[in-house]
């Protein structure tokens, strides 16, 4: 975790909740905005906590990435700018249908020192018992992590066999060693986040904006091009 706020966790005053509904969801009256507006502040109630402060995407799908939900963004600069203690949620899956979204928004709202309060999970991570579910998301999440560098190198590396002995140019990620072909730890990482980037459903142009805002150098030096590079 990067830190800690100083406020008292078991006390929040300043609340927040974020909801979520997909265009198909918005029919399902258990699903609705109002819906989970209601068993929000039932609970807000029930702990003695303030009215929550709203933010609310709708009509976007749950297995959308973080920066492109306009009202995630807005509760995350929040949280981050220190604004907010506590978050509210109807579910889990409100924060995302995707493992990796899900646990990547876990681990921000508690290394800000946020918590978060699941309804239908029953998580509270003011509790004893939602500090050791936090516990057991971190750890999920860096299994993920490690898991994914582990299939990328693998991959690049059997890439390397099939085409780089061959001759001629290497594939990005590759250099020339003793015994043939490697795999550039240097460039791992850059091949690393564009392999997230395209999981995420990130398309090229948006990729190539953001290793070129980065200052990653394209293979041949230059900068990066959605439909090449430079």
């Amino acid at each position: 975790m990067r830190h800690q706020r100083d406020s008292q966790l078991h006390k929040p005053y300043r609340v927040a909740t974020y909801m979520r509904v997909s265009t198909d969801e918005q029919a399902d009256s258990g699903l609705g905005i109002d819906s989970q507006l209601s068993r929000v502040r039932g609970m807000s109630a029930a702990k003695g906590w303030c009215e929550p402060i709203v933010y609310t995407d709708a009509g976007i799908s749950g297995t959308k990435d973080a920066s492109k939900r306009p009202a995630l963004q807005r509760l995350l600069a929040d949280v981050r700018a220190g604004s907010i203690d506590a978050v509210i949620i109807l579910s889990l899956d409100r924060l995302g249908r995707k493992t990796r979204l899900v646990l990547d928004l876990v681990e921000e709202l508690a290394g800000c020192g946020v918590a978060l309060v699941s309804c239908k999970e029953s998580l509270d991570t003011t509790s004893p018992q939602g500090q050791f579910v936090l516990t057991m998301f971190a750890a999920l999440a860096q299994l993920e992590r490690d898991l994914i560098a582990e299939r990328t190198k693998a991959a690049l590396t059997e890439h390397s066999k099939r085409d780089g002995e061959a001759g001629g140019k290497l594939p990005y990620g590759y250099v020339r060693s003793v015994d043939g072909v490697a795999v550039d730890d240097n460039i791992l990482k850059h091949v690393h986040f564009i392999f997230n980037a395209r999981k995420r459903g990130d398309t090229l142009r948006e990729i190539a904006i953001k290793l070129n805002e980065k200052g990653v150098a394209s293979p041949r030096g230059g900068i990066w091009y959605h439909n090449g590079s430079a």
